[in-house]
């Protein structure tokens, strides 16, 4: 959701709510769409467990939400979606940390303190 301009915080806070049982089912939360010039609010709501439901006042933001959320819960095309991201996200990474000798595992290991550049 946070891919399709979904700001994910409250609803995360809701779920581990409904979770703890400390919230009946099914609840809704207010988040915020920041994608977007104009505020605009999704309104979530849990269902059950595994079931969302997802709306949104603008028609055209609701669309772009939808698009986003399929591409990522089609089972072959959102892992394929996913794996693409991921190695051009760690490329740029590469890329940046290059000049200063650094390598990504470096950094997840700690090995390395970086430069302000970096």
């Amino acid at each position: 959701m946070r891919a399709a301009g979904v700001e994910m915080s409250l609803y995360q806070q809701l779920f581990f709510e409904v979770i703890e049982k400390k919230t009946k089912l099914p609840a809704v939360v207010d988040c915020p769409y920041f994608l977007s010039d104009e505020p605009v609010n999704v309104q979530m709501t849990v269902l059950a467990l595994g079931h969302l439901k997802i709306e949104v006042a603008d028609d055209e933001i609701g669309k772009r939400i939808q698009a986003e959320v399929l591409r990522y819960t089609t089972r072959k095309e959102g892992v394929a979606a996913a794996e693409e991201e991921h190695k051009a996200l760690y490329a740029r990474i590469r890329k940046i940390l290059e000049p200063d000798g650094v390598t990504p595992e470096d950094v997840e290991a700690n090995k390395v303190t970086l430069s302000r550049r970096a």
